[in-house]
């Protein structure tokens, strides 16, 4: 579930934001609701547009139309791109000033600050912003005032609520709902039992370093099994501890016909 974001007015005067591309814009607006109350994401253009346009029809245009979005965002500092020896990441600059989150969670990932220099590599082939290995909060001048400001709308002041009015389960975690890429992949998995234990095995999968991509694409892979059998679907707790991903990935294609007759 998209995170609740607020926009300033002057976004829409703003000569730097205006120098962007339509769709660039609505992107840029988009990664606020994708990224965590950090102001970091994974750097990986196909979660970012399964959770910002998720209802276009064409996928592959799509996808590189965000690649694009991503890339312009990039040169004009509007968004700082970098990864350590495991991810890629994504952080929109000057986040503190722009976007003031009542309660925020536990930050996720790391900022460009956070990172060691021996541990910082170049992302998309990009050069590392070192003004924002130095101090994450500096960003261009005439961008400073356009990324949106304001509170959560959840009222300030008082303790964020569980997704859908649910309470804490011992010890997982009940931000499920704010994580899109946690999402993608609920979203495909067959069996949608015990969300927050799995997610609680999702957080451990991405601590062991696992690919979110390559566990989405096995779930689908699984989903789409015609071997599977829907009264032993493994519970999506189970199928991460177990790291079945990692053999679903290696699994050959479905087999699909038209045909009654080829069995």
């Amino acid at each position: 579930m998209p995170r609740i974001r607020s926009i300033k007015p002057e976004f829409f005067t703003s000569e730097a934001i205006a120098a962007q591309p339509l769709s660039a814009r609505l992107t840029f607006i988009g990664l606020w609701t994708y990224v965590d109350d950090n102001g970091v994401g994974l750097d990986n253009e196909l979660l970012i547009t399964a959770a910002i346009w998720p209802l276009e029809r064409d996928n592959l245009e799509t996808l590189a139309r965000t690649r694009e979005d991503i890339a312009s965002l990039s040169r004009a500092c509007l968004v700082s791109r970098y990864r350590d020896s495991r991810k890629s990441y994504l952080y929109v600059t000057s986040w503190d000033e722009h976007q003031k989150v009542d309660h925020p969670r536990k930050p996720r990932y790391p900022r460009p600050s956070q990172i060691l220099p021996t541990q910082a590599t170049a992302s998309r082939n990009e050069p590392i912003d070192e003004t924002l290995a130095t101090d994450s909060r500096q960003t261009r001048e005439d961008v400073a005032p356009e990324q949106g400001a304001g509170s959560r709308e959840q009222g300030a002041g008082s303790p964020p609520n569980p997704p859908g009015g649910g309470k804490r389960v011992g010890r997982h975690s009940y931000d499920y709902d704010s994580d899109p890429v946690f999402g993608h992949f609920w979203s495909v998995f067959p069996k949608k039992k015990g969300k927050p234990a799995a997610y609680a095995a999702w957080e451990k999968a991405m601590a062991r370093g696992a690919d979110p991509n390559v566990i989405i694409k096995a779930a689908e892979r699984y989903r789409d099994d015609l071997t599977r059998d829907p009264e032993k679907t493994k519970y999506p707790q189970g199928w991460l501890n177990d790291e079945r991903y990692a053999d679903e990935a290696d699994a050959p294609p479905a087999r699909y016909s038209n045909s009654p007759w080829d069995n």
